[in-house]
């Protein structure tokens, strides 16, 4: 009867050994695919997390602080203005505006006689801007003022207008969109305000337009 007994307790404990062995190997088989599990789950979270970080860190993308910018518009229309661009921070920049223009002197010619007009002229621009990039997201969206000193040999090819000057000041908002590290192409339109003024003789006038105005930028930052 005793032996019975012992049997029966060494069966019972080889059985519960069998049984915890075959728990460990299972949890073991598990755990792996548990903690794959785990990862997958947390990866796509990571991936947006850094989907939502990049656009803002690709506005200004690259180290240039110091760059050349050139108003597409202004040059194709005749009248080139430069801007000499120093971004303070990824958000703001701040220029300094600068144009130069030489009109020569028209002549004529009749009869065997030439006649000079004596309108040739220099226009020199000079003048500074600012700009705000608001967001981040798809395109940076931007708002800027400019403010320019533009001095005027005679007013509108008219060489009896003496001391013609215009007073400039630009209200503009638009989008930029990268090409490259440091290289940009940025679009604007707002509002254009002009103060003009001249000496006709011993008479002094003066005149201020207002209208909209558009401006194309090729932007690169070298240093």
């Amino acid at each position: 009867m005793k032996k019975m007994f012992l049997a029966a307790l060494t069966a019972m404990a080889l059985c519960s050994y069998s049984y915890a062995q075959d728990d460990e190997e299972e949890y073991e088989e598990e755990s792996p695919a548990a903690e794959q599990a785990s990862a997958e789950e947390e990866a796509p979270a990571t991936a947006k997390e850094e989907e939502k970080s990049a656009p803002r860190e690709a506005v200004n993308a690259g180290n240039g602080k110091l760059g050349f910018q050139i108003d597409m518009i202004s040059a194709f229309s005749g009248d080139p203005r430069f801007y000499i661009t120093y971004r303070i921070s990824p958000d703001m920049e701040a220029s300094l505006i600068l144009g130069l223009n030489l009109k020569g002197e028209s002549s004529y010619e009749a009869n065997g006689q030439s006649v000079n007009m004596g309108d040739d002229a220099t226009d020199l621009d000079i003048g500074v801007g600012f700009d705000y990039y608001l967001t981040k997201k798809l395109l940076p969206i931007c708002v800027g003022a400019e403010f320019i000193y533009s001095s005027r040999g005679y007013f509108e090819g008219i060489p009896d207008y003496k001391d013609a000057s215009i007073l400039e000041f630009n209200i503009m908002g638009g989008f930029r969109t990268e090409m490259t590290d440091n290289l940009f192409v940025t679009g604007k339109a707002g509002l254009n305000i002009d103060h003009s003024s001249w000496t006709y003789g011993e008479l002094e006038g003066s005149r201020t337009d207002f209208g909209l105005k558009a401006q194309a930028f090729l932007t690169w930052f070298f240093i």
